[in-house]
């Protein structure tokens, strides 16, 4: 909910900076939204496990390597900015 916040405000504020451009509202949300779709994606790829005592559970990701590259590329272009 974060994200889109901040994301709402972010394109409404460059909406009214820079004389009422659309397009560039448009990119900031469409952006503002790109760390909702990888946690999406990455909770939708978890399985989690019960596991016998002491651990409790237990959880993996199956994806292939190629895929997770991309999505910690992705992940961490985002967050830094």
């Amino acid at each position: 909910m974060f994200h889109v916040t901040v994301g709402g405000f972010t394109a409404l504020r460059a909406y009214a900076i820079s004389g009422r451009s659309l397009p560039l509202a448009v990119v900031i949300i469409a952006f503002s939204l790109v760390p909702i779709a990888v946690n999406i994606y990455e909770i939708s790829i978890t399985l989690s496990t019960s596991a016998p005592w002491p651990v409790g559970c237990v959880t993996t990701v199956h994806v292939t390597q190629e895929v997770d590259r991309c999505v910690s590329i992705l992940s961490s272009c985002i967050n830094s900015l």
